[in-house]
């Protein structure tokens, strides 16, 4: 019987050890750009890829989703302060005092409108940028 070492088939392609050794010195060469150059790199890389268009449609899609979530909020806010005045209006009935004049808000019904026609609008814009 030979040596286990003189058995083993000699591989061309070079050992981690090999690899690693003397790279230590290439970590501290590597330079680091700021957000912007990095941003314009990845929008070319994903031109390249073909889905540059998907993500920036994706992109629009989610701010368009954004702004609905705002005007709905907007909406459950306006709902909310048109209950207080109610409440509060009822109230000072009750005790016979004058209802403190209350700010013209928006009927639900204009609100929600107002939603639709803003969805409407960035449902266009997303698919027709």
């Amino acid at each position: 019987m030979t040596d286990f070492d003189e058995q083993l088939i000699k591989s061309l392609e070079p050992s981690f050890e090999q690899l690693v050794e003397g790279t230590q010195f290439m970590v501290g060469m590597v330079q680091t750009g700021n957000g912007t150059e990095w941003s314009k790199k990845i929008s070319k890389f994903e031109d390249f890829l073909g889905i540059g268009d998907e993500a920036s449609r994706m992109v629009q899609e989610q701010k368009a989703k954004a702004r609905i979530l705002q005007l709905v909020l907007a909406a459950e806010d306006a709902e909310e302060a048109e209950r207080k005045v109610m409440k509060m209006s009822e109230h000072g009935e009750a005790k016979g005092e004058a209802a403190p004049e209350a700010k013209e808000a928006p009927d639900a019904d204009e609100v929600i409108q107002a939603i639709k026609d803003s969805c409407d609008e960035c449902i266009e814009h997303a698919i027709n940028p």
